[in-house]
C-alpha cells in the first residue's frame, strides 16, 4: 500500500465477526445467560424491535456488576491477527480508520484504543452497569 494515497478516505471496520473472529455479545450471552436471550434476538430479527433496544435488553440479562467476569469471558473471542497490520497499512496510506459496532462496545473500545483509532459504539458505565449509546441517531 506504500504507493496508494488514501488521504481522503475514511475506512470503517466492523467489530464483531470481522475484527473479532466471533460475535463477542453472542458469546457473552451464550456463556453467561444461556438461551434466554434468544427471544429478544427473534424480536430484533423479525423487525419488532431495533438493534439499540435489542442490545439494551440483552445487556440487562448479563451480570453487569461484574466487570472482571464480563471482560474475561469476552476475551475468549480472538481478535483477527491481520487487524493491526491492516490498520497500520491504512493509516500509513493516509486513511482515517474507525471501528464501528452496534454491540456492547467495551471490547471494541479497548481494541481501538490499543491501536490508536476512533471507535463508534455503545459505552458502559462500569460504576452503574449502565449501557449508553453516545452515537445514537434517533
Amino acid at each position: 500500500m506504500d504507493d496508494l494515497d488514501l488521504s481522503s478516505a475514511s475506512v470503517f471496520l466492523d467489530f464483531d465477526g470481522t475484527i473479532a473472529l466471533g460475535d463477542t455479545g453472542a458469546h457473552l450471552l451464550n456463556r453467561l445467560v444461556g438461551d434466554s436471550w434468544f427471544e429478544i434476538e427473534e424480536l430484533y430479527k423479525s423487525g419488532e424491535i431495533g438493534s439499540r433496544e435489542c442490545v439494551a435488553r440483552q445487556w440487562a440479562l448479563l451480570p453487569v456488576g461484574d466487570e472482571g467476569r464480563l471482560r474475561s469471558v469476552a476475551a475468549e473471542v480472538p481478535i483477527d491477527d491481520h487487524f493491526e497490520p491492516l490498520v497500520d497499512a491504512l493509516v500509513d496510506a493516509g486513511a482515517e480508520v474507525s471501528i464501528v459496532s452496534d454491540g456492547f462496545g467495551f471490547v471494541a473500545s479497548d481494541v481501538g484504543e490499543a491501536v490508536g483509532i476512533a471507535v463508534r459504539t455503545s459505552a458502559v458505565d462500569w460504576a452503574t452497569g449502565t449501557l449508553t449509546f453516545p452515537y445514537e441517531d434517533s
